[in-house]
């Protein structure tokens, strides 16, 4: 998760929320435009929050998951920024 050091987390200054910030990232041609029709896993918080730490891994193209958005750039820092944020906040549905 992001860490701005000795004074803190760098999310202390950035609020999240899930409607807001998280669902934007989701329903944009980022992840929906796909999977809302082979794999609706994103149709509800519930489901986004069963997959959350793998839809991380995919946004940030680590090592064993796969990266996502499939054939694309990774996304811009600052919306995967927003989703570790959101995931550091306890993944709050707001």
């Amino acid at each position: 998760m992001p860490n701005g050091g000795a004074s803190g987390s760098v999310c202390d200054t950035i609020p999240v929320s899930y409607s807001n910030d998280i669902v934007p990232i989701l329903t944009s041609n980022n992840c929906f435009s796909c999977h809302a029709s082979t794999n609706p896993v994103f149709t509800d918080y519930a489901s986004v929050y069963s997959v959350r730490n793998t839809i991380l891994g995919s946004i940030q193209h680590a090592p064993g998951f796969d990266p996502m958005p499939q054939g694309q750039p990774q996304l811009a820092d600052s919306l995967i920024q927003k989703f570790e944020c959101w995931l550091e906040a306890g993944a709050p549905d707001n």
